[in-house]
């Protein structure tokens, strides 16, 4: 069972995870690109597909590899 701390920690894990996520691709393009620019290509692919539903490992990959132009494997550890 979650408890509220549980979900608390969970919670700034994410956050933790997804600013540190913007902040390569913003270094990674010299600040062409961001987290949004992911978010934004990946509803435009799969909006009506994922709404509400987890995003699959491989394809918040792609999302990442397609902002910063490179492969993400390696640097990437998404837990969902």
């Amino acid at each position: 069972a979650s408890t509220p701390v549980a979900e608390v920690e969970a919670h700034l894990t994410a956050l933790a995870r997804h600013g540190m996520f913007d902040l390569t691709i913003r270094a990674k393009t010299e600040g062409g690109k961001s987290l949004d620019d992911v978010m934004v290509a990946l509803w435009q692919r799969y909006g009506r597909d994922w709404a509400g539903r987890d995003l699959l490992r491989g394809r918040w990959q792609r999302g990442l590899q397609d902002a910063e132009g490179r492969d993400v494997d390696r640097h990437v550890d998404y837990q969902g």
